[in-house]
Formats: C-alpha cells, structure tokens, sequence
C-alpha cells in the first residue's frame, strides 16, 4: 500500500479479537468457521492515514494430532475480507480472502482448554483502489495483502 502521495503505508499492529466455531468430522478432522475483527490505523512516515475496521470471515477446516494433554493442528480456510474505513464517505469493501493457521491446545480437561495458534491471512486485494478518509487517501495497489497473527483463547468442546 502507498499514500496518495506516493509513500509507504502500512496497518498499524493492534490487537483483533474474533472466535471459532468447530464440527467434528472424523477423529482428526474438525470443520470450522472462523470471524476475526480489528480496528486498526494505516500510517505513511508516522502519520496516521485512515482508521479502518478488518474483519475475516472465512470457513474451512483442521487436522488434528490429539495426543493425551496436548492436541496439534494445523489448518486452513477461505471466504472473504471485509474493509471497512472508519469516518468515512467510501463504502465498506470486501474481497476474496484466505488463511493458513496452526498451533496446540493445552487441555486442562476432556471439554476446556487453552488455544495457542499462530494464523496467516492472505487477501487478494484486486486492482489498484482508493480508500479515503477526509483529505487522506491510500492505493492499495493490485494483487495480495498480508497479515499475520498470534493467538490465545479458551477452546470449549461439547
């Protein structure tokens, strides 16, 4: 991404939150819907741009490698990325989108368990677009937009 001006630009590292909903299928395979929400800023040379929401929705599925107090997995999933530009007269858009994750869960019991995964998004932004945000713009530029994530969460199984 680049300001109008033509400048580098990038999202500014803030926290998301989101959850996952799983179905088993098989011993070892789990299919999964998966949302993830962050409000974040895109700065050029320390100044901020636009603020702007990025939420995934996306639906795919896991491997698991469950052993006694630790379960492995590795996964992956498609849908879409929504942008959506904060105090702004440009509409919300959204775009293909997919992920790549993986990580453990320490089981403290059968059924509760804590989360730790490490997950890539990869975003295929299109052509070269404009958001705005009052008299500051950026181009997003054509191709894909990455980002990554570590996460934490309580995992509950029913």
């Amino acid at each position: 991404m680049e300001s109008a001006d033509g400048r580098k630009a990038s999202f500014d590292e803030t926290s998301s939150y989101g959850f996952i909903i799983g179905k088993d299928y098989g011993p070892e395979h789990v299919m999964e819907f998966l949302y993830s929400h962050q409000t974040t800023d895109i700065s050029s040379a320390g100044v901020k741009l636009i603020n702007l929401d990025i939420e995934y929705f996306q639906v795919g599925g896991s491997q698991i490698w469950a052993e006694k107090k630790i379960d492995k997995f590795f996964g992956a999933t498609l849908g879409a990325i929504h942008l959506s530009p904060n105090e702004s007269s440009r509409s919300s858009e959204s775009k293909f989108a997919m992920s790549l994750g993986g990580g453990m869960v320490y089981k403290f019991t059968k059924n509760i368990g804590l989360r730790l995964e490490l997950r890539a998004y990869f975003s295929a932004i299109g052509n070269s677009q404009t958001l705005c945000a009052g008299n500051n713009c950026i181009v997003t530029g054509s191709g894909f937009m990455n980002q990554f994530e570590v996460n934490a969460g309580l995992r509950f199984r029913f």
